[in-house]
């Protein structure tokens, strides 16, 4: 079992599943760490507080940078990442995270709290998000099953 969206795309697709390891070096999680503290700052500041607050913990915590330097090259990663995590959502996993999303709950729960819950689903669907990362991309996964 890869995992919760992994094993149904591998079932759907009849694709040969799995993962590629791969670790980023130092240099290469501190250029990760600019470009989400720049996404943040830059494109979340005043208009989406959702992306903003994990942004800012994302640049300072290595497991997570680490999670997200698993995207294809030359793709927006900040944004993929973030959007890999809400599209799980949206497929349905049952996850307190889901609360700080308005698009699935229509009483949104308080932010402060939306960052532990950020690492804890990141941890508990991490091939999920590495598979989605690694593949086609996040926006195309949308248009094929939205």
């Amino acid at each position: 079992m890869n995992g919760f969206f992994v094993d149904s795309i591998i079932e759907e697709r009849g694709l040969e599943g799995g993962v590629t390891d791969m670790s980023a070096t130092t240099e290469e999680l501190k250029r990760l760490r600019q470009t989400f503290q720049t996404l943040a700052d830059a494109e979340c500041e005043g208009s989406s507080a959702l992306y903003q607050t994990p942004s800012l913990q994302i640049a300072k915590d290595d497991d997570l940078l680490q999670l997200a330097s698993y995207c294809r090259s030359g793709q927006p990663i900040p944004n993929l990442f973030l959007g890999a995590v809400h599209y799980l959502l949206l497929r349905g996993i049952d996850h307190p995270l889901k609360a700080m999303y308005p698009s699935l709950i229509r009483d949104v729960a308080n932010t402060r709290e939306a960052f532990s819950l950020f690492k804890s689903f990141c941890k508990c669907y991490e091939t999920d998000i590495t598979y989605i990362l690694q593949t086609e991309g996040h926006g195309r996964w949308f248009e094929w099953k939205l």
